[in-house]
């Protein structure tokens, strides 16, 4: 059972290796056109980033419901925590991507 194991566990790396090498490897960034960040998964484009800042900006004042609401079990403090979390994440997403400063370093 041991031997078959270890057949087993050589032929599944090297698959593994095999399919590594014969990968193209990625193209190397050119220096000359500095860092480049793909920013289109957190927005597609400055309207996209307007549209949740706007959603975000309504969604705060609802954080005012929480208040005296966290203590009354566990529930309501998970729940609570979590939309807190969730308004956080959302925050933290916006202000990684400003429309008015994508090529500026000191944003």
């Amino acid at each position: 059972m041991r031997r078959w194991l270890g057949i087993a566990l050589i032929i599944t790396l090297s698959t593994i290796f095999q399919g590594a090498s014969q990968g193209s490897a990625p193209a190397e960034p050119d220096p000359a056109q500095g860092v480049v960040w793909d920013l289109a998964p957190l927005f597609p484009g400055a309207a996209a980033w307007e549209r949740e800042r706007q959603k975000l900006e309504a969604a705060l004042p609802g954080l005012a419901a929480l208040k005296g609401s966290l203590g009354a079990d566990p529930k309501s403090l998970q729940s609570g925590l979590d939309r807190i979390s969730a308004l956080r994440q959302r925050l933290h997403n916006l202000t990684r991507f400003r429309p008015d400063c994508l090529l500026a370093y000191n944003c």
